[in-house]
Formats: C-alpha cells, structure tokens, sequence
C-alpha cells in the first residue's frame, strides 16, 4: 500500500508534469499515417542501470498506450532487436514480422522509442565564518532529468515525432529500490499522451472497440527477469547468486515495481507462476464466466499474458469469446470470457 509520503509526491509529480510544456518536434507532412499497431521499445538510459528498469518502464508506456487507443500493441519482450537506435527499424528488429503476423500491414505500424539521460550542473559556493575568515568551498550538484520520446513510422523510415521533457531532480527524495525515479515514472505517460495529440491530425486510429475487460488486474514484473542490455545479464542470472533471503527481497521489490499492492502471498504465487495477471477484482461478466479473485491468467487464446495489452489485442482480433488459462493454488482452469 502506497504511504501518505509517496501518495503526495505522486501527485505533485504529476501536477508538475500537466504544467510543464516539453519541447516538441513534429516531422512536417501532409499525408495521413493508417495506424492499427505500435511496439514499444525497452526505455533506454544513458547511465548505467538493471536491465529490469528498461522493461519496468517500458511497461509504463505500454500500459499507458494501451488505455488510450485501440490497437495491437507488442510490448518490449515480445519483438527482437538488433540495433534499438536505428533508423532502420524493419532491418534492425523483427517487429514488421511480428505485428504482421497479427494482422497489421507494414505502413499501419508505429514504433514508439524513449529514453533517458541526466545532466549535471555542478556549482561551487566559497563559505566564511561570522568574522569573514574562510572556511572552505561548498559543492552542489544539480540533477536535471530529461526524458525523450521519438514515434517512428518504419515504413517510410520516419520519426514522425521527437518530444523532450525535463524535471530537476529533489536531492532529498528518499529513492528506494522499488522505484529509484519516480519522475520518470510520471513523465512518461505525460510524454505518450502529448505526443499523440500532437500528432493527432496525421494517424488515422481506430475510435471504438468492443471490450471483455471488466475485471481490475495487476501484472507480474516477471518477464523484466530475462531482459538483457550490453552492459548487463538478465536479473534472473544475478537472483541465483544471492542467497535466499537477499533474493526474496530483490524479487519483492521488482513484484512491487508494477503490483504496488501485492502482499507477501501475492509476491510468491507470481514468483511460483509463469508471468500473468492478477485478477484482483472480477467483475458481473468475469464472475459469470468463473474468473475468481486471485486467479494468475497465464495466457489469452494462446498467448502469453505479460500484460493487459495481450487482452486488448485479442479483442481487436475478433471472436465472441477470450479462452483463459489461468492458475489457482488448486491448479490451472480453462475460461471461455465472453467478449461484448
């Protein structure tokens, strides 16, 4: 549960980042873009951090993308990449292949790539006693975050988009574990939604849907394990070197990172299960259809549920009804939701 500290800087975070206006750069064109899907890159950061964070943050973007427009979103682990700063998206990653496989043509794809960077400014200040007698110099270092994002269209090797935002940094903030930057953490959503109202005037997205998702879920930090960066293993390598109970509080604080709610029990039922959804609350339609509180949802129509997006995605495909597989601490049970 979130404390009365963190729920206040929240939300001066995020009135801090409704008032500040990022620098935006939108490529000129008269042509109107046909957008079915996007993938979203793992956010990249210029100083040297956990593999995990890319996906944590990533995951943010997503979730965030996912709540305001109706298409087939891949999030970071479900595309390939060779090269995450190019241009050259269709030859550097395999997400053409993948979203064409989901039914969207080339020129109908979005990339959406961001990262992060801080800049220092360091200061000095002589200092003197009460009789103007030195007594040495004081040094302040001032942290800016800047946070950018850049929307591709890698059929015409386009960035539609470039947009930055900065936040100086409060020294006194006690960061933690579970989220060292929660800055950044409101900026991005900040960022994805002036981005597309920018852009608004040149995507031809869809404007309704229908929608089986009457259930409030979580979802399991699982998947960051596996991720990689040049610099980095995957976490899943740096758990198995600690000894049991440093590795249980690692794994708590990454559960935290995306389930803020998860309770000790919670914590070890994802870290028993495949990566899912939490169902923390069904509603008439998931009840109806035997979904339960605390049923993990393994999969959707086959595929793997690393995030509310995957159910977003196969309701966009079609079909009267989700076939969930989902685990319980009695074992695994089949679910037919309907789709309305």
């Amino acid at each position: 549960m979130r404390s009365k500290k963190s729920a206040i800087l929240v939300a001066a975070l995020l009135s801090a980042c409704s008032g500040i206006k990022p620098k935006i750069h939108v490529t000129p064109g008269d042509d109107v873009v046909r957008v079915r899907g996007i993938a979203i890159f793992p956010v990249a950061y210029r100083w040297d951090v956990p593999p995990y964070l890319a996906y944590e943050r990533a995951m943010t973007l997503v979730n965030a993308v996912d709540a305001m427009h109706q298409l087939v979103v891949l999030g970071p682990t479900e595309f390939k990449i060779q090269d995450a700063d190019s241009i050259d998206v269709l030859q550097k990653t395999n997400i053409a292949a993948t979203l064409h496989n989901k039914g969207i043509a080339i020129s109908e794809q979005l990339a959406l790539r961001a990262w992060a960077e801080e800049r220092v400014a360091s200061q000095s200040e002589q200092l003197y006693d009460l009789q103007g007698n030195p007594l040495g110099t004081a040094h302040n270092d001032q942290i800016t975050l800047v946070a950018h994002l850049e929307v591709l269209h890698p059929a015409t090797y386009r960035v539609l988009l470039e947009m930055e935002l900065t936040r100086e940094l409060d020294p006194l903030i006690d960061r933690g574990t579970v989220d060292p930057l929660p800055e950044l953490t409101e900026m991005l959503p900040a960022l994805v939604k002036k981005a597309f109202d920018a852009l608004e005037p040149r995507l031809d997205m869809p404007k309704s849907m229908r929608t089986a998702i009457d259930f409030k879920m979580a979802q399991s930090a699982r998947p960051g394990f596996d991720m990689t960066t040049p610099n980095h293993p995957a976490y899943a390598d740096t758990l198995a070197k600690m000894d049991v109970l440093d590795q249980l509080v690692a794994k708590t604080d990454r559960y935290h990172a995306l389930d803020p709610a998860a309770d000790d029990a919670r914590v070890q039922f994802y870290d028993d299960h495949p990566p899912g959804l939490y169902v923390s609350e069904p509603g008439p339609v998931a009840k109806g259809a035997g979904l339960q509180a605390g049923d993990l949802i393994l999969t959707v129509d086959g595929e793997p549920a690393v995030g509310a997006h995957v159910l977003t995605r196969r309701v966009l495909a079609g079909g009267p009804t989700l076939k969930l597989t989902v685990a319980r601490t009695d074992g695994n049970a089949e679910i037919a939701l309907p789709v309305k």
